[in-house]
């Protein structure tokens, strides 16, 4: 058995245990942990020298910013973002004052609190919804990840986006799109989820499309750092970023999905 199955095979239980037996809270003090190391992965990326003090203030001002998504107020984890920005140039401000390579650090922690504690944040109020919202995306994002994984390997011939991703194949991607799509249309008939069969298709189609693309765009960004993958968490899965890249833009969307439909 591959490092790959057996991780999946130890988190995913745990995963579905905190959703299934733990409330919205309880859901929420996960998304803020997930999202804290991966804000941390994301700003390595991008700042691999930076001091332990730093790396600090990143990942525990990202978990807060996930961990507000439990206030009913949009407003919340914005200003807290905004807060953790000021927090950051101030302490350069006030302490070593700036230097060639400032303006590189302070991009890094803003990315890694949007592009990561921001967006993956949007999972508590998914789950407001409900705990069949959160399956259901959960279904389309691993399914499409795993089929495009696995066509890929067996029909895979034309490359997707070989400069970003060699791997990468449009015959896995289809692969992919269908078995989302396919399993969108199985959750809609079998969870109480708040859209019909159609809709449910429409959605599975849309959010894989979207899937795809932070997939791709955690790629590019390992390209640029020159890794091969986020982190060394997971064994055979490689980091925090590297198992919710296809998350980090579906939450927002399905998200607004959800409220737009009440």
């Amino acid at each position: 058995m591959s490092d790959r199955v057996k991780t999946a095979l130890v988190l995913g239980p745990v995963f579905l245990a905190v959703l299934l037996l733990g409330g919205v809270a309880v859901f929420g003090v996960l998304v803020a942990l997930v999202a804290g190391v991966g804000a941390w992965e994301a700003r390595r990326l991008a700042c691999p020298d930076a001091n332990a003090l730093e790396e600090l203030f990143v990942a525990g001002w990202g978990g807060v910013i996930a961990l507000s998504f439990l206030s009913r107020s949009g407003a919340v984890p914005g200003a807290l973002l905004a807060l953790g920005v000021l927090v950051y140039l101030g302490a350069w401000a006030f302490g070593p004052g700036p230097g060639p390579d400032t303006l590189r650090r302070w991009g890094a922690a803003a990315g890694a609190w949007l592009l990561v504690a921001l967006f993956l944040g949007h999972a508590i109020w998914v789950r407001r919804y409900g705990i069949a919202p959160v399956l259901f995306l959960l279904g389309v994002v691993w399914a499409g990840d795993t089929a495009a994984y696995y066509t890929g390997r067996a029909l895979g011939a034309t490359a997707l986006a070989p400069a970003v991703s060699p791997k990468k194949t449009l015959e896995g991607s289809a692969g992919g799109f269908v078995a989302a799509v396919a399993v969108a249309g199985v959750f809609s008939v079998l969870l109480p989820v708040p859209h019909s069969l159609g809709t449910g298709l429409l959605w599975g189609a849309v959010l894989n499309l979207v899937a795809q693309t932070g997939d791709l765009l955690e790629s590019l960004l390992k390209r640029c750092a020159g890794v091969k993958d986020s982190g060394a968490l997971f064994p055979g899965h490689g980091g925090v970023l590297d198992r919710v890249d296809g998350f980090l833009p579906t939450l927002p969307l399905y998200a607004a999905i959800l409220g737009l439909g009440g």
